[in-house]
């Protein structure tokens, strides 16, 4: 008895494991739609006040063989050196980052790498300025969407659209919320 109640322990245990290694957003009326993380490319978003030496140094933290001399953007999708893979929490930290995305799969073997952007439509009831303060979202600037006058893109401080998205969705606030994807093939 005392072996079948360990087995079961364990197979919850590396159940519960591997969805939380999932990541969702919430997509046509509320219904999950899950990624899985990988680390074949990553995103990497500069600060401004970055030199291209330094963009450089960083980029190679991620890919030893990674060379562009004259970085043209403050944002840059890099392949992952599978030899010696980087430490994403240190890249994190680097003063000179804004944020580090991994790329993710879909479920059609999509890969898609959010960007720091947000698009969603606000409940006509609501002002989208007063629920991102409501909410305490760090974000750099909105503007209107399209000719609908509550479809708004969201460009945020950071590169957590995704959790971004799902906290706004999850407020009731918003009909969508969904995070803007830098779209790659596999």
């Amino acid at each position: 008895m005392k072996r079948f109640i360990i087995i079961i322990t364990l197979i919850v245990f590396a159940c519960s494991t591997s969805y939380s290694q999932k990541v969702f957003m919430y997509g046509e009326n509320g219904k999950k739609i899950y990624f899985q993380e990988t680390d074949s490319l990553v995103q990497l978003k500069y600060k401004k006040e970055a030199t291209n030496d330094r963009k450089s140094r960083i980029a190679k933290m991620v890919n030893s063989n990674f060379d562009i001399k004259n970085f043209q953007t403050n944002r840059e999708i890099i392949p992952v050196d599978k030899r010696n893979k980087p430490d994403f929490e240190e890249l994190k930290k680097d003063s000179f980052v804004l944020y580090v995305n991994k790329s993710l799969i879909n479920d059609d073997g999509n890969l898609q790498i959010p960007t720091s952007k947000v698009l969603v439509k606000i409940k006509s009831q609501y002002k989208l300025e007063d629920v991102l303060k409501e909410l305490h979202i760090a974000y750099e600037s909105y503007k209107r969407l399209g000719h609908d006058e509550h479809s708004y893109v969201i460009n945020l401080n950071t590169g957590e659209s995704l959790d971004v998205a799902n906290q706004l969705y999850e407020s009731g606030y918003f009909e969508y919320a969904q995070p803007s994807f830098t779209p790659r093939s596999a």
